[in-house]
């Protein structure tokens, strides 16, 4: 069992790094919230790795963790605008057409049937994300899981997804 560093210690890394680290992380993503989200995750992950990292490499130990999920992110990122287009290149094609408000509603019916069958989880992360426009923050938050867990619920959501489109 691993133990939690004493709150103190994270003050004091938080307040002499939080905000580089930060700046870090946006420089990676262009997006600040997230690049907040990914520094926020990067010190619970200090705190619950206790003895394992020590106080004189947790600088470093805490860039190499907000590189890694900002690396993690843009390449989710990445997949989902690929399936994005995908998806949406079809349609656009089709919308010159007079069929294609049928081919739309077809499709976004398959769409909308292909997420009633994701596991109950995956569907609530998705639908927050895309249709409410949520951060994963905001989505841990409503959904009471940690930010890696939304981030993970999205991944396989949107595998599953990609596979069942792909088909």
């Amino acid at each position: 069992m691993t133990t939690l560093r004493n709150p103190s210690q994270l003050e004091e890394l938080w307040h002499k790094h939080a905000k580089a680290l930060t700046r870090y992380a946006t420089r990676m993503l262009w997006d600040w919230s997230a690049a907040e989200a990914v520094t926020q995750d990067a010190f619970l992950r200090w705190m619950e790795a206790g003895t394992e990292v020590s106080q004189e490499n947790a600088r470093a130990w805490l860039y190499k963790v907000v590189r890694n999920k900002s690396i993690d992110l843009l390449r989710r990122d990445k997949r989902l605008k690929e399936l994005n287009e995908r998806v949406a290149k079809p349609i656009a094609d089709a919308s010159s057409e007079p069929v294609a408000q049928t081919l739309e509603k077809e499709e976004e019916t398959m769409l909308n049937d292909q997420i009633a069958e994701l596991p109950k989880r995956q569907r609530e992360v998705l639908r927050l994300k895309f249709q409410e426009n949520l951060s994963y923050r905001e989505i841990a938050q409503t959904t009471g899981d940690t930010v890696a867990m939304v981030g993970q619920l999205l991944h396989q959501a949107l595998g599953t997804l990609r596979k069942r489109v792909a088909t």
